[in-house]
């Protein structure tokens, strides 16, 4: 503990270092920095010029916070009016420095400037609140007195035990009062009361039709088979009742035909994380029901859509995306630790992110789920660029979106989507269909439609509760899964190579992860559900023409899909319609009794003669791995013209 109180001392003398240092204009400097106690992580920010943080009387609302931007002639930048905070900009000459201006206007408590981290990201605090996180062993009442000690009150006494959000004390800068509650030995971190804004990783897109990720046909215009095969797992399994799907999200139309029978019972527990106050998580803006559908819907019950887990069932947790308080989404994954004794499993479904960037609480509450045995999947964004939080965080699963034509979901996929695309990163971990998503709405018009049903839900948003959907059912054939091990068959069911090759790369890669989700390959994996092997047949640098006479070579890539080793033949099967009947098909041995340890992967090159008499003709040269000549575990084909010499 000595040790840390240095590293905070170092900090406070640097501070003070650079509080006396002047700027060109003769202001005093800032330095906006701060170490977490949590992991140590050092948060380093600078100002956005002309724009501030502004903190008002607990009377304002929104209509208020918009009278007074239209008479001060202060353009509204984020506005969360539940919390009595907007963002605005700052273009007025004034004899006194803008906060100190902005601070005299009537209706204003607080002001601060708007700040941007190391990694971008925009940090949309409250000037008069910061957090704590106090340590496990503290009582309430020991906690109350540091914070009264420090001349701070509590505001809001978070649902996670010894998380507080508390004012800034009387006469002390807010990052003075994080830096001085960080140096606590009794403190395990404090950190921004922050507001993130527009979170539902929801692009707007046209009308289209229905549930391709189940079974594609084409029928949204994608690739025949870009799916994630649910029929032949729902064969192997429907679900668990006591295995239950986490939305935390903006609640889910309670009433609605294709969710009522399927959400828990909350019987008297608050599960509105929101800004109200209201113990009910009713939808407010469809998002949660939308994203609820796709996990568990009903289904074979005459109404509706199909979920991916038909059976679990689905709790709730309301919270802000709007203008979401990053300490109520902590206190909802910690609630739901406190809540896994009474399930056999829980997996969580979190489609948003956190646009203010990296937050302590949310990465601790994500550690503590984790550690419990629970997974997290998070969509990873929409800007077609780096992952965002908490999907970035190490103990979740980063979900991006898939095409209906097994692309990652790009400005240039097949679904006409200029306008978005999947995030993508070196936290990417699995894709799942993202784009034409057929779900549950609100019913009436409080949703996305008029209806009970939106055809065209989309985004990472989509693609999370799928990933959920599919580690409920893992779980669900085998609850003695670790998460681990959850995750694991997750990632290696996962169909690779089956976007573009130029990000779609054998193995992991930073666009597509391990690859797109498979719900029947996860129920084999998962619940034994088939004892043959499944080897998975992939092909490179294949030829597209060869001469009689001629050697043609192509790459081999066998992976097993299983966990059991398996024991296989392989070997080509040569057709032609030239080719007269008794040679057609033309049977080639290439290797017998070879061994793929579990999950292991073979890889080679293979040759082939062409024979100097073979009609010229548009061959189909097919690689097969199984039990020959009877048994087929995987394959995979390509064309090539032979021509005369």
């Amino acid at each position: 503990m000595k040790r840390i109180k240095c590293v905070f001392s170092l900090v406070a003398m640097i501070f003070i270092f650079a509080s006396i240092s002047q700027g060109e204009a003769g202001e005093v400097e800032r330095l906006f920095e701060y170490t977490s106690g949590y992991n140590d992580k050092v948060f380093t920010m600078e100002v956005v010029p002309g724009e501030y943080q502004v903190k008002f009387s607990a009377s304002y609302d929104f209509a208020d916070i918009e009278r007074f931007s239209s008479k001060e002639g202060l353009p509204l930048r984020e506005t969360a009016a539940n919390y009595n905070y907007a963002v605005v900009g700052f273009e007025n000459e004034s004899p006194v420095a803008p906060e100190e201006y902005l601070s005299s206007l009537p209706g204003v408590e607080t002001v601060y400037p708007m700040l941007i981290d190391m990694e971008g990201y925009r940090k949309t605090v409250d000037p008069s609140l910061l957090t704590v996180q106090f340590k496990k062993h503290l009582t309430k009442i020991q906690m109350r007195e540091i914070i009264e000690n420090a001349g701070s009150r509590i505001v809001v006494e978070q649902r996670t035990y010894g998380y507080y959000t508390i004012s800034v004390p009387d006469g002390r800068d807010l990052l003075e009062s994080i830096r001085m509650f960080n140096g606590l030995d009794e403190v395990w971190f404090a950190e921004f009361a922050a507001y993130s804004f527009d979170d539902f990783h929801y692009p707007n897109d046209p009308y289209y039709g229905n549930q391709w990720p189940h079974e594609n046909t084409g029928q949204t215009g994608g690739t025949p088979g870009s799916d994630i095969d649910s029929p032949e797992g729902w064969d192997l399994e429907l679900g668990d009742p006591d295995v239950i799907v986490v939305i935390i999200d903006t609640g889910a139309d309670l009433d609605h035909p294709d969710l009522a029978s399927k959400i828990l019972d909350r019987g008297t527990e608050d599960w509105d994380f929101s800004s109200g106050s209201s113990k009910i998580p009713q939808d407010y803006s469809g998002h949660g029901t939308c994203t609820s559908g796709i996990a568990a819907a009903a289904t074979n019950n005459g109404t509706g859509i199909a979920g991916v887990a038909p059976e679990c069932q689905i709790m709730p947790l309301k919270i802000d995306l709007a203008s979401g308080a990053n300490q109520n989404r902590a206190d909802a994954i910690n609630y739901v630790v406190t809540q896994l004794p009474s399930y056999t499993q829980m997996v969580i479904s979190c489609s948003w992110r956190m646009s203010s960037g990296d937050f302590t609480a949310v990465e601790a509450a994500c550690e503590n789920a984790r550690n419990a045995g629970i997974l997290l999947c998070f969509s990873t964004g929409n800007d077609n660029g780096p992952v965002n939080y908490p999907a970035k965080y190490p103990t979740t699963v980063g979900v991006g979106a898939s095409s209906d034509c097994d692309e990652r979901k790009s400005p240039s996929s097949c679904d006409g989507e200029w306008y978005w695309g999947s995030n993508y990163g070196n936290e990417v971990d699995v894709v799942a269909p993202g784009v034409h998503v057929y779900t549950t709405d609100i019913s009436g018009s409080g949703g996305y439609s008029s209806g009970s049903y939106y055809p065209s839900f989309n985004g990472t948003s989509a693609a999370a509760p799928h990933a959920a959907g599919v580690v409920a059912m893992i779980w669900s054939a085998d609850p003695s899964l670790t998460a681990d091990d959850a995750q694991a068959i997750l990632e290696d069911t996962a169909e690779d190579q089956v976007g573009p090759p130029s990000e779609d790369t054998p193995g992991w890669d930073r666009y597509m992860g391990w690859g797109r989700i498979n719900l029947a390959y996860a129920m084999e994996a998962a619940s034994g559900g088939s004892s043959e092997p499944r080897i998975d047949v992939q092909l490179s640098n294949t030829p597209y023409m060869g001469q009689v006479g001629s050697t043609i070579s192509w790459d081999v890539r066998l992976e097993n899909l299983r966990g059991e080793d398996a024991l296989f033949d392989f070997w080509l099967s040569i057709t032609a319609d030239a080719l007269p009947p008794h040679l057609n098909p033309y049977i080639k041995i290439m290797a017998q009794d070879l061994t793929i340890s579990g999950y292991g992967i073979l890889e080679g090159t293979l040759y082939l003669t062409i024979p100097p008499a073979a009609p010229l003709d548009f061959y189909t040269v097919e690689n097969i791995a199984g039990n020959y000549p009877d048994d087929e575990y995987g394959s995979n084909s390509f064309e090539v013209i032979v021509f005369g010499s």
